[in-house]
């Protein structure tokens, strides 16, 4: 069937923002960056996308991290669908394919910290009390006799004062609304840079455990030849002195004219190799020591 573009859901680390991006199991990263570039302004080659905890390459597909064409599918039916797949996909369909931006130049040490954000300045008009100040023609003469009662009299006032109080109840209602619909954004926009935290520190203990594992390795065969090495190097002057010992062929011997097979080496070179090697050994000791201490 054909191949149904779907929503990939990008969260940004620095700002708390989302943007919803089309995208395929054959979609190149670097295509979804260039789109990145446009929204947010950050430049691609400082853009860094990870995908549960492993950073993106741009020269790749979405379908080389696994993500298959379901996977984005359902992941867009349970952000913004209301079919009956999106209300009966289980909980590990149903999750959207988060993708989590991060800025290169904002994670260096000396990077400064965000500017704080500047709210928008409400415009809520509240009324004024003089828009109620009603005319007396407007009411009922029984409310204006000279016996009437002083309660019966004051009624147009209470009524205009009710009134202006309603209104402006209204206008503080709508206010405290806009208040908490800012307040709701930002919470979100919070809880967006908390995931992000998250995916970095999965992304870090990843690369930790990688790098572990290759010191692991790297330590082991270090200790296979440092043991290999000292034998070698203790046992150079025996060694020497067998060759020394050792008699050339008399053909050998009688052409090339050496009288044993020490001759046939430099001597010379070969201590000063043997020399080099044991101040090579000796100052690289010290540093795989502490190393390993680390």
């Amino acid at each position: 069937g054909p191949r149904h573009a779907t929503m990939l859901l990008v969260l940004v680390a620095h700002n708390g923002c989302t943007y919803e991006l089309e995208a395929k199991e054959g979609t190149k990263v670097g295509k979804v960056q260039a789109a990145l570039e446009n929204l947010t302004g950050v430049a691609l080659g400082q853009q860094i996308l990870t995908l549960d905890g492993t950073k993106l390459d741009g020269d790749k597909t979405f379908g080389h991290y696994g993500v298959s064409e379901a996977r984005l599918q359902s992941g867009a039916d349970s952000h913004g669908g209301e079919g009956v797949a999106a209300a009966t996909a289980t909980a590990a369909e149903s999750e959207p394919v988060k993708v989590f931006f991060y800025n290169k130049a904002l994670l260096q040490a000396s990077a400064l910290p965000p500017k704080p954000e500047v709210l928008p300045a409400l415009k809520i008009a509240f009324p004024q009390p003089q828009q109620y100040q009603a005319q007396q023609q407007q009411y009922f003469p029984l409310f204006q006799q000279p016996g009437a009662p002083a309660a019966l009299r004051n009624l147009p006032a209470y009524e205009r004062q009710f009134c202006f109080r309603v209104a402006k109840a209204k206008a503080h209602a709508e206010a405290a609304g806009e208040y908490v619909r800012i307040c709701e954004r930002l919470l979100a926009e919070q809880e967006v840079q908390a995931l992000a935290i998250d995916s970095a520190q999965e992304n870090v203990d990843k690369h930790y455990a990688y790098i572990s594992n290759m010191y692991e390795k790297f330590r082991l065969r270090f200790i296979e030849q440092l043991g290999s090495q000292e034998r070698l190097l203790e046992t150079f002057s025996a060694e020497l002195q067998a060759l020394e010992k050792t008699q050339a062929h008399p053909v050998v011997a009688e052409e090339a004219r050496v009288a044993s097979v020490v001759d046939l080496l430099p001597r010379e070179n070969l201590c000063k190799w043997h020399a080099a090697a044991a101040a090579m050994l000796a100052q690289f000791r010290p540093k795989a020591e502490e190393l390993t201490s680390l």
